[in-house]
């Protein structure tokens, strides 16, 4: 009940207190019209309850322009989500990037939700070098040295922190924290880029994806919790079955037209052949033994047509489940003693 009480306030504080400010620093007026038309869009699907919706409005709304108050309703719904590690840095962005004098209780409602979201993730506090040098955590870009603030990640998973600097040299280090824990990390490219450290808390490691493997890539370096697997494979297979049953048939067709021509040179018999001519030997063996190379290769090319819809079946059956297994992570939003609405959009 208190976690509640305490979004629902930030969410209305929001609502009312952002600063008109936040969009109207961005020369581009249509990428600045984009974003709160999406902004505005996540306010209406939070209100109908359709919060991983929300989410996806909100997260465009950030790509295009980053600003504290978009960056603060994104922390909320992701909180609401369970996707912790990305709540925490929305959170920390917000905290920032927050305008000095600013509405205070609105400021202290986001640091509440920041200190109650970062015992659920694992802090990562980098020293970084040399400056200029991007930075990269699991390959997404998470900004350039110095890296003046802090990255999350999801407990008890193996992520890569790499530095890679302009001319191709590189180095990276594996992370992996208990929840809760801060690590401290120390990476420094030097000439010969030479060695690869390790930090490990010991723990063994419990799944190599991220807070929702569904995701696509996030700006500020984190990772989208809504992409699915490539549909690319159940493409390649289906192709392989479709070629394969194709060369079946042709095969199939080669066979009966051999053991039709077989039939017809048969005088009486399987001794048939005994009575004709030599040639005609020649030319009725030729016919069965083609019949038997062409029935052969359309059963094998039977059985890989087979064995190739079951594994398209298999894949576009794993990949659809791990769509529909996204959309029961969100829940409907239910706010007491504040009205029935609750909007997350401020004025522009």
């Amino acid at each position: 009940m208190m976690l509640a009480r305490t979004i629902a306030l930030a969410l209305v504080l929001l609502c009312s207190l952002l600063s008109p400010a936040a969009f109207a620093q961005d020369p581009d007026a249509e990428i600045e019209s984009q974003a709160r038309a999406f902004l505005k869009e996540g306010v209406t699907l939070h209100n109908e309850g359709r919060v991983q919706e929300a989410f996806e409005a909100f997260e465009k709304s950030f790509r295009l322009r980053k600003s504290y108050d978009t960056a603060g309703n994104l922390g909320q719904v992701e909180m609401k989500l369970g996707y912790y590690a990305l709540a925490a840095r929305h959170f920390e962005y917000c905290l920032r990037n927050f305008p000095t004098g600013e509405n205070r209780q609105l400021k202290k409602s986001v640091e509440d939700l920041y200190a109650q979201v970062k015992p659920k993730v694992v802090t990562v506090r980098a020293a970084l070098g040399p400056p200029g040098v991007r930075v990269l955590l699991n390959d997404d870009l998470v900004g350039r040295t110095p890296l003046d603030h802090p990255l999350f990640t999801k407990p008890n998973v193996r992520y890569v922190l790499t530095i890679e600097a302009d001319d191709g040299r590189t180095k990276s280090t594996d992370l992996i924290g208990k929840e809760g824990e801060t690590l401290e990390v120390s990476l420094k490219l030097d000439p010969n880029n030479s060695g690869v450290p390790v930090i490990d808390s010991g723990l063994t490691e419990a799944d190599t994806q991220l807070d929702d493997p569904s995701r696509t890539a996030q700006t500020d370096g984190d990772v989208d919790p809504t992409r699915r697997p490539s549909l690319v494979p159940a493409y390649i297979l289906g192709g392989v079955t479709v070629v394969a049953l194709g060369t079946a048939l042709v095969f199939r067709g080669l066979a009966s037209g051999q053991r039709s021509k077989a039939e017809d040179m048969r005088t009486g018999g399987n001794d048939a052949c005994a009575a004709g001519s030599a040639s005609h030997c020649g030319e009725l063996e030729s016919a069965v033994s083609k019949h038997d190379t062409y029935a052969g290769a359309s059963t094998v090319s039977l059985i890989v047509a087979g064995v190739g819809a079951a594994a398209t079946i298999a894949y576009l059956t794993y990949a659809l489940t791990k769509k529909e297994s996204r959309s029961k992570v969100s829940a409907r939003v239910g706010v007491v003693g504040l009205g029935s609405h609750v909007s997350l959009s401020g004025s522009f």
